[in-house]
């Protein structure tokens, strides 16, 4: 069952409120009456109203003030207001009351008919208006659960609106930190061609499909993004309506599967070691990778590449006692984000490099026994 519209009637007069209700009485609607401003305000705590009518001239609170208490508090500024009045028929007061926020001025005696027809049109229009705002809630709920990235441009690129998820896209935390900006702002210099191209072409083509770029957040971490885009309204009203997918995961596998693709035979010149270790070291942004075949008991470990500092170093072999690398073996994934050296206070390697994170993952043969193992460190 459809809850009633609710009228706010105030008057501080008892036959006038008698007077407004039997003419506005063929209105399905609820009426809540209120003598005075006060009363007036405390009713809005409690009940949405969809029209309010005031009298102007009321002792302590004018009809005035009111309607400015109205128009100042965000849950009651869009009630449409109208003024009713015995008194002040003259065309400053009537300016002062739209200037105040009234959508009609209403001289008494008035004729029934004639303001049972406005509040009715007041109350259609106030039925569509919340209609719209639930639908906009629902619209606002939908893409902020979505794990796609929504985003609305104008022409130029600014940001109109967009959810959560293109935030964080972005490389930024709050909405509020990309509003009205442009997204070249946050497009990696290797994108930048690329991105003005498909905003300028938006007017002629009307569609964005599978473009691919990347953005710089404000700590520098790099997001790749796939953007399909559709384009409504023309001139000053084009908006371009986006959905980005977040695809640097889905990149990064490409970027692998290319490098043991190109890779994987290995030449006298780059044995395949080596070029892991390089490629590691470039796309972990690590001061160190080394890669080892554990020997004998597993107790130690042959290098078979060592990259440190932009150059490779030879190989040795080492104890895996009291270093990181002796816990790898035990595990699958070993991990320090931080303070490693603090661990392994006896691994002098980790000293020397000043050592401040460390990840290492044991190697597998075919049959599931430990055969080696990689690790990076990182300052």
């Amino acid at each position: 069952m459809t809850d009633k519209q609710k009228i706010l009637i105030v008057d501080d007069k008892k036959e006038n409120l008698l007077a407004l209700r039997k003419a506005l009485c063929k209105i399905d609607a609820e009426f809540i009456e209120a003598s005075n401003g006060n009363e007036a305000l405390a009713a809005t705590l409690h009940h949405n109203f969809a029209v309010a009518l005031l009298d102007v001239q009321m002792p302590g609170m004018t009809g005035y003030e009111l309607a400015e208490h109205l128009r100042g508090d965000e849950r009651t500024q869009v009630i449409p207001i109208v003024f009713l009045t015995a008194s002040y028929d003259d065309d400053v007061h009537m300016f002062k009351g739209y200037e105040v926020g009234a959508v009609d001025y209403i001289m008494k005696p008035f004729l029934p008919e004639m303001l049972e027809g406005k509040v009715k049109a007041l109350l259609e229009i106030s039925f569509y208006r919340q209609a719209l705002e639930k639908s906009e809630k629902k619209y606002r709920n939908l893409i902020e659960a979505t794990r796609t990235g929504f985003v609305i441009l104008d022409g130029q690129g600014r940001i109109l609106d967009a959810n959560a998820e293109y935030v964080r896209l972005s490389g930024h935390r709050e909405l509020a930190e990309i509003l009205g900006r442009s997204v070249i702002e946050w497009t990696t210099a290797h994108s930048l061609e690329k991105s003005k191209l498909a905003l300028t072409s938006c007017s002629q083509d009307r569609i964005v499909h599978g473009l691919e770029i990347d953005h710089v957040g404000v700590d520098g971490k790099i997001i790749s993004v796939e953007i399909n885009a559709t384009v409504e309204g023309t001139g000053d009203d084009l908006r371009i309506m986006s959905l980005c997918r977040d695809i640097t995961e889905r990149k990064q596998i490409e970027e692998v599967q290319n490098f043991l693709a190109q890779t994987s035979i290995g030449t006298k010149e780059e044995p395949f070691f080596n070029a892991l270790a390089l490629y590691l070291a470039q796309s972990l942004c690590m001061d160190f990778v080394c890669i080892d075949r554990l020997e004998g008991d597993g107790l130690t470990a042959r290098t078979v590449a060592v990259w440190c500092d932009g150059h490779f170093e030879d190989n040795v072999t080492y104890a895996l006692k009291d270093t990181p690398c002796g816990d790898v073996v035990s595990k699958t994934v070993c991990c320090f984000p931080a303070n490693v050296c603090q661990f392994f206070p006896r691994d002098q390697v980790l000293l020397d490099l000043r050592a401040e994170s460390y990840v290492g993952v044991t190697l597998f043969d075919h049959a599931g026994q430990p055969i080696g193992l990689i690790a990076v460190i990182g300052r």
